[in-house]
This record gives C-alpha cells, structure tokens and sequence, in this order.
C-alpha cells in the first residue's frame, strides 16, 4: 500500500514485477504532460509555481475489473481525505490552486473506461463539500474547448480540486442532480458516507479489502439507482 502523504510525490521511476505483470511509472513523462496542459488548465501553471500540485502513484495488483475500480474508488477517498485536511491550511486563491493527481498503475490489458464509476460515486459524495474530480483514461484524445485536442495522458489518472463554484457548473450536464450541491457546497468535516448514500456513516479507514469491494458494489447500485429516479423527473417534467 502507498504511504498516503501530501507531499510524497512520485518518484523518478517505480517499477515492479508480479504475477508476471510487469508496472512502471516515469515521473518526467508524467510532468511533461502535465506542462503541456498548462495551455489548457489556467490554474494548473499557478499550482506548480506555488508548488500546491500534488501526484501520489498507485499500483494496483489485481486483474479484475471490479476488483480494480473498487481499489481505485478507495484509494482515491483516502487521498480526499488528505486532501479536505490540507486544504483547511489555505484561503481565497491558494485554497483554489491547491490540486491533487492519483496516478494508477494497473494491468494494461483492461481497455475500458476504468474510472468512470469510481469517478462517479467520488462526485456524490463529495459535491456537497466543494470538491470536484477530473477524470483521465491513458491514451484518451479529448477536444479542448477552447482549441483542437488537449494532450494525451501517459497514465490513467484522476486529478482532485476545489469547487470553483462560477465555473464548474458546465462539468455536471451528465450529472445535474449533483448541481446544486456543487453551488450550495460547504465543508464542515462531516463524514461523506451519510445516511443518503448507504443508511448509516461509516468508518472506512479500517476495512478490510473484502469489505470495501461490498460496499463499493452497493455505493455503484445506489449511484444507478439515483442516474434512474432523475433520468425519469427529467423525462416527466418533475423538478430534481
């Protein structure tokens, strides 16, 4: 397991061999691309002057895709975790230039979409508290919408911000039940996993992986259950 620290970031080169899967990770790879995105994200040159842009690496030793998104989806709450915390440290601009980068190492033969679900649950359960998910599939070729393509990411990564509240708005049109959580959005401390996602709070830091695979699976029907209850008010007419 990585050692989940704000300012462990990526080394040099990581590599490790099991069950005859072979992970890499290059850090230089990794930064060269995130300078390229500068030219796409205006807060992205602004974090790395102030040195406010994190990456943690994780590699994920299993071969099913279940198995692997649920890892993901863990992985990437603990790192929230660190960063609802870090950011109490901040205010105004740097509060909003404070930004996080999970890079996942995990078997390439997987061709999908790997972290739609995870990415998705991450949204309804973190909106309420002002933070935002970006999602990136190695290899994906996104058209920018200010100019032709933005680059394309050497690694499957998500990337974890603050709200910015006049302008994230546009990124829930897949999700617009999350919009005014996003607006109304406030962090008190309080635990994420509450009463609305899974009956009662839990304590996810102690679970064991079994667990968390059960509760993830539960956490993705309850995400399918709510994409249908407002797929259907949108199509009535109803308010969501």
């Amino acid at each position: 397991m990585a050692k989940f620290q704000w300012n462990g970031d990526a080394v040099q080169l990581c590599q490790r061999k099991t069950n005859n899967m072979t992970y890499s990770f290059d850090n230089g790879k990794f930064n060269n691309y995130l300078k390229e995105m500068e030219n796409y994200c205006p807060f992205l040159e602004p974090s790395t002057k102030k040195n406010l842009v994190n990456n943690t690496v994780i590699t994920i030793n299993e071969d099913e895709q279940n198995k692997i998104e649920s890892q993901i989806f863990w992985k990437s709450v603990e790192i929230t975790e660190l960063f609802r915390e870090k950011r109490k440290q901040f205010c105004n601009q740097d509060r909003l230039l404070l930004n996080s980068n999970i890079i996942f190492i995990f078997e390439s033969n997987i061709d999908t979409n790997i972290l739609d679900w995870p990415h998705y649950i991450l949204k309804i359960l973190y909106s309420n508290v002002g933070i935002v998910f970006g999602k990136f599939h190695k290899g994906a070729i996104k058209k920018s919408r200010l100019n032709g393509y933005m680059p394309s990411p050497p690694y499957t990564h998500l990337s974890i911000r603050s709200v910015i509240k006049k302008k994230d708005e546009k990124f829930f049109k897949n999700t617009p039940f999350l919009i005014d959580d996003i607006l109304e959005s406030y962090d008190s401390g309080e635990n994420v996993f509450n009463k609305e996602i899974l009956n009662s709070p839990i304590d996810f830091s102690n679970l064991s992986l079994d667990q968390r695979e059960e509760i993830y699976n539960v956490l993705c029907k309850r995400g399918l259950e709510k994409l249908k209850i407002n797929k259907y008010k949108n199509a009535s007419g109803t308010s969501s």
